[in-house]
């Protein structure tokens, strides 16, 4: 009698497993995870080169000729150690330029330009972001997470016009708050959505910025995933004696991503 009473309980639980322990299961496979994505930007804004005095405001793609379309690839990762904590890096960076003949005349650093000026115009960007989560619901179903951490941006600009090459370099870190939410409704799939933003002026620089992304992700036997989303970037830096740019780039993301 006994021994057909566990045996009921041992046809129980292995006819239940599949049902409770694919969350748990993923959960396990999710101490850390890798991924790369293919993100096609549209890049618009506008920039200022300073030189002995401030320059004049410029877009970058109706004044400079820049063609702000491009597709850049990332890279990333995240770590789960334990618990309620978890880390992200990620990055990405692109390169820009175009020609055009100038519709009005401009100040760029030390030149003055008039109307009808050819200029080329180059863009290289770099942006690094390293955050720490800490989540304030934690279950295999829902994760919802505040976190903090730093944005890195490493930006150049140039202006070549009249024989002359007038540039501006922005660099530096800033700190950045944020939210995040993830939600697994199945052990393969996975909803994940993130917010940032920051506003400082550290020394002679100061920034604003606005980051925001969503994807959904597939995974097969827990390991290999691709996914698709959105990512909007707004980012503004002005460095006394360099100059500023103001832009905003979006598009939508494709991934392929391990995890383990």
């Amino acid at each position: 009698m006994r021994q057909t009473r566990w045996l009921a309980a041992a046809v129980a639980l292995v006819a239940l497993a599949p049902a409770v322990s694919s969350g748990a299961r993923a959960a396990v496979l999710d101490r850390a995870g890798v991924y790369v994505d293919a993100w096609p930007q549209s890049l618009t804004g506008t920039a200022r080169i300073d030189g002995r005095v401030e320059g004049d405001v410029f877009s970058l793609a109706g004044d400079a000729g820049l063609d702000g379309k491009k597709a850049v690839g990332e890279v990333g990762a995240w770590f789960h150690p334990f618990g309620r904590h978890r880390l992200r890096v990620s990055g990405f960076s692109a390169s820009m330029n175009g020609s055009r003949s100038l519709p009005r005349p401009l100040r760029i650093g030390d030149l003055a330009a008039p109307e009808g000026t050819q200029v080329g115009s180059a863009l290289d960007l770099k942006f690094l972001k390293a955050h720490y989560s800490y989540s304030i619901v934690n279950r295999d179903l829902v994760n919802v997470a505040v976190l903090v951490g730093a944005d890195y941006l490493d930006g150049k600009g140039e202006i070549t016009a009249l024989g002359a090459i007038e540039s501006a370099s922005l660099k530096g870190a800033v700190p950045v708050i944020g939210a995040g939410v993830q939600v697994s409704p199945l052990g393969f799939l996975r909803l994940y959505g993130e917010a940032t933003g920051a506003s400082w002026k550290i020394g002679s620089m100061r920034a604003n910025l606005r980051d925001t992304l969503i994807r959904a992700e597939a995974y097969t036997g827990h390991v290999l995933g691709v996914g698709a989303g959105y990512r909007k970037l707004s980012l503004e830096a002005e460095k006394s004696g360099e100059g500023k740019i103001d832009v905003s780039t979006d598009g939508y993301q494709v991934y392929l991503l391990l995890r383990f």
